[in-house]
């Protein structure tokens, strides 16, 4: 049990220095950070695929 309770720890972890680059990343590009986050799987892949190829992606 307390193996699964150092995974669950350490995946919290991940998930918080994740936020706190992306919340840097924006402030270091002056994205506002409550409009830059996706809403869905979807609309992440849509985003990362218009940023990829600078293009819109509204049949994705």
């Amino acid at each position: 049990m307390r193996a699964e309770e150092m995974k669950a720890e350490r995946g919290a972890q991940l998930i918080d220095r994740g936020l706190q680059l992306f919340v840097a990343a924006c402030h270091e590009s002056g994205v506002d950070v409550s409009k830059a986050r996706p809403t869905s799987a979807e609309e992440l892949k849509r985003n990362a695929y218009s940023d990829r190829y600078d293009e819109e992606t509204d049949w994705l």
